[in-house]
């Protein structure tokens, strides 16, 4: 996806999209995280989910799913949904849906299906002051 193609779909009700920019005391990171979800009734799936490897395992991923979730109890939206589609460089996160408390509802050689309701979601304690937009 373009920068264009994501700030159309930000201001688009029917999408939530948030992006994470990491700043530590040794450097201004940038924005290295992504996270579109789209909404159908009252599940969002989530479409994109991308992050900076040299962020990974650093909480990041803590602070975007705090935050997905919360907007989704926030929206009323009751089931939140993952995929995982497997390709050459991925393999590391293939049971990051897992972590957080998903179940899984599908699983074969084309990748993963995952969901865990909103309200069974708990938030992840965190290390670190965060601002996500």
């Amino acid at each position: 996806m373009s920068e264009d193609e994501i700030k159309a779909l930000s201001q688009d009700d029917s999408y939530i999209c948030l992006c994470g920019r990491l700043i530590d005391k040794f450097a201004d990171n940038g924005i290295v995280a992504i996270t579109i979800g789209q909404i159908e009734g009252k599940v969002l799936h989530i479409r994109l989910w991308l992050m900076s490897c040299r962020v990974l395992k650093r909480e990041m991923e803590y602070v975007m799913m705090n935050q997905l979730v919360s907007l989704c109890k926030e929206r009323q939206i009751e089931i939140i949904k993952g995929y995982y589609i497997p390709t050459n460089k991925n393999s590391m996160v293939a049971n990051f849906y897992e972590q957080f408390g998903f179940m899984c509802i599908k699983n074969d050689a084309d990748g993963s299906a995952w969901e865990i309701k909103s309200m069974n979601y708990t938030d992840m304690h965190l290390h670190m002051l965060v601002e996500v937009q």
